[in-house]
């Protein structure tokens, strides 16, 4: 089986990141082919591209474009997703889908309702965005990066 494992590294490495390398070792390990798409946080040093970073968090185009290269290269039986926030976006479902690769996603936070991942407003549980289709009270209240 042939397995695609994609993840999105935050600036510091974390839980998440170390997670994703021992599934790797050990997807290897087990005789698997596996192969790796990563994603980075570091801002763009081109002005319109650090401009536009807020748009792409919704749609990157570029992650697209990236992983459709990937998928057609590598041709993975299974896209294994850990984290697409935010560099790689929504962006990367949508590419799989089109292309038919079945994907599975590791949830190691509540990003995706959540902007602050955890669901806390001062230290207060906060569950403002959990239904909401476009999350306003997290923008209203500067949940993520103030």
């Amino acid at each position: 089986m042939k397995i695609l494992l994609l993840h999105n590294r935050y600036r510091q490495y974390g839980g998440e990141d170390t997670v994703f390398d021992n599934e790797t070792r050990l997807l290897e390990k087990n005789g698997y082919t596996v192969d790796k798409i990563l994603f980075s946080n570091k801002p763009p040093r081109n002005i319109l591209l650090y401009l536009l970073q807020p748009f792409s968090m919704i749609f990157s185009i570029s992650s697209f474009i990236k992983l459709f290269k990937h998928i057609n290269s590598f041709k993975p039986d299974i896209l294994h997703i850990h984290n697409i926030f935010y560099t790689a976006s929504p962006s990367v479902l949508w590419c799989a889908y089109i292309l038919r690769v079945p994907v599975v996603i590791t949830i190691h936070n509540f990003r995706l309702l959540c902007p602050g991942a955890l669901f806390l407003k001062s230290n207060e549980t906060c569950e403002l965005c959990r239904y909401k289709a476009f999350p306003f009270p997290g923008i209203r209240y500067r949940c993520f990066k103030n």
